[in-house]
């Protein structure tokens, strides 16, 4: 497939990841906290991601964009932050806006990027926002033990607001 300079992708944790192509080619893939995959950076939104990061390096190795709280974090592990400097993996800080999901955050990223369209893949609570809904993520492999009950919920809200704020974006959420 040729190479397409108008759609990014957003590569999120949830079970619909698996109707990602890596074959497909996209002008940018941004990935939600540990890719599953390959991707052009990763964005980190939650603490606990950092401290397993610090503790093994090769988690990630891409550009990653850190949630203004968590770049401050990345503060008190003293080792970190020349360890993200020395192999350029500092992409960026973006500010979390409440009730938001890395894929949410993910899509708000490319969206201030430029891109007009963008494939979703492993966002589920798109699909499947309920109340007591407890959604599976690859997050989970790293960080067992969160509850993630009713923040699919959350997330579909936020989804939505996103659409309506954004009428000149194509959303595509793959789950087929």
């Amino acid at each position: 497939m040729g190479y397409n300079s108008k759609i990014a992708a957003v590569l999120g944790n949830g079970p619909s990841r698996k109707f990602y192509d890596p074959s497909k080619a996209y002008a940018y893939r941004l990935g939600c906290n540990i890719p599953w995959t390959d991707v052009d950076a990763t964005l980190i939104s939650d603490d606990n991601i950092v401290v397993l990061w610090h503790k093994n390096h090769d988690l990630i190795k891409v550009p990653t964009y850190f949630s203004r709280k968590t770049w401050m974090f990345t503060d008190e592990l003293k080792t970190f932050r020349p360890f993200i400097k020395q192999f350029k993996l500092f992409a960026g800080v973006f500010d979390r806006h409440p009730n938001e999901s890395s894929g949410n955050a993910a899509a708000r990223k490319l969206i201030d990027l430029g891109y007009k369209e963008l494939d979703i893949y492993g966002c589920d609570a798109y699909f499947t926002a309920t109340h007591g809904y407890n959604l599976k993520s690859y997050t989970r492999e790293f960080i067992p033990g969160i509850d993630m009950i009713n923040n699919s919920y959350k997330w579909k809200l936020f989804w939505d607001e996103l659409i309506k704020k954004h009428p000149e974006v194509k959303f595509n959420f793959i789950k087929e």
